[in-house]
């Protein structure tokens, strides 16, 4: 052959791509047609070509139509979001002729106006909203509307109570709601980790802030304020050190599922056997009595029924989380 096979190697993918120079064509040509394996390396990369082409064709026209689609889905979502919004006006109307004809003033007619807005939070709104954001959206001009429906029968009934139910609606949605609309929002990643701790921290905030309310509510009703006060947020603080433990246990400390699992149990354990005398040493005043060890089994009394119970249970939990640590040293062994 006259020409070497490397070199022509070296300029076959220019002449498949049709760039090289009219002397390196006619080299290759030449080249090829005396040279087997050079004309097979000629076809293969011809094949590679045809693959590449028809996948990039593939993926141009799946993107094209993800695009058509998301397109029309939005187009079908505003048009159906826009026909309920009509057809959440019907009943608006008629309420307000109604309550204009029967009370020649405007005042039931906010409370309709107002259940119809939350009706609409959980039904037009997902439709409206951002796919990305549609949780975020929906969750919380849901719990704005829901307010504004509480305020609205506070303010017709004459009441002074919003502020108590108002907190206990934020609790239970920081509860059940939050850590699912948070775990989908994008955040900094210093945050990333954290987010289970931002739902800790406002849940305990909203939970003094709901017993400061119901504090202020029943003060001059039932039970002195202070009183309330006192017993009802020390309590409160001797109480939620177990799931601010147990949060830290599952989510910090860096150990086995097992060895997290005989943590929380030997912490629980614990905890029961003391909680009940913290609570009556709140409710009660004076000195501080710790009753878990007067058990009595064969007289079931008001003084010794707490113990009775909450030993054996602490004792089964102390020992079942024993048995885990145990579990974990050995499997790490």
């Amino acid at each position: 052959m006259k020409y070497d096979c490397d070199m022509v190697r070296d300029l076959l993918p220019l002449y498949h791509d049709g760039v090289c120079s009219t002397a390196s064509k006619s080299i290759v040509e030449e080249h090829v047609a005396e040279c087997l394996l050079c004309r097979e390396e000629l076809k293969r990369l011809g094949n590679d070509f045809v693959d590449l082409r028809l996948q990039q064709e593939r993926t141009d026209v799946v993107a094209h139509h993800a695009q058509h689609v998301n397109k029309e889905v939005k187009k079908k979502s505003v048009a159906v979001g826009t026909v309920s919004a009509a057809v959440f006006a019907v009943p608006i109307l008629v309420c307000l002729i109604v309550n204009l004809a029967t009370s020649h003033a405007l005042d039931w007619f906010f409370i309709v106006l107002a259940s119809l807005i939350v009706v609409a939070s959980i039904t037009v709104v997902p439709m409206l909203a951002p796919p990305r954001r549609k949780a975020l959206w929906t969750v919380g001009i849901f719990t704005l509307t829901l307010h504004l429906l509480l305020l609205t029968v506070c303010l017709y009934t004459g009441g002074d109570w919003f502020w108590v139910v108002s907190m206990a609606v934020l609790l239970g949605m920081t509860i059940l709601v939050l850590p699912f609309v948070i775990h989908q929002k994008p955040m900094p990643p210093e945050w990333m980790r954290h987010k289970g701790l931002l739902v800790m921290i406002l849940a305990t905030g909203l939970l003094f802030a709901l017993l400061s309310a119901v504090g202020k509510y029943v003060g001059g009703r039932y039970i002195a304020e202070a009183v309330y006060g006192r017993n009802a947020l020390l309590i409160a603080a001797v109480c939620l050190p177990l799931p601010w433990v147990i949060f830290t246990v599952c989510r910090y400390v860096p150990v086995t599922k097992r060895g997290k699992t005989g943590l929380c149990l030997l912490v629980i354990g614990l905890f029961s056997a003391v909680i009940n005398d913290l609570i009556n040493w709140i409710l009660e005043g004076g000195a501080f009595v710790f009753r878990t060890f007067h058990v009595d089994y064969l007289h079931w009394t008001a003084d010794n029924v707490s113990a009775n119970i909450n030993l054996p249970v602490g004792i089964g939990l102390v020992a079942l989380g024993l048995f885990f640590l145990l579990i974990r040293g050995k499997r790490k062994q």
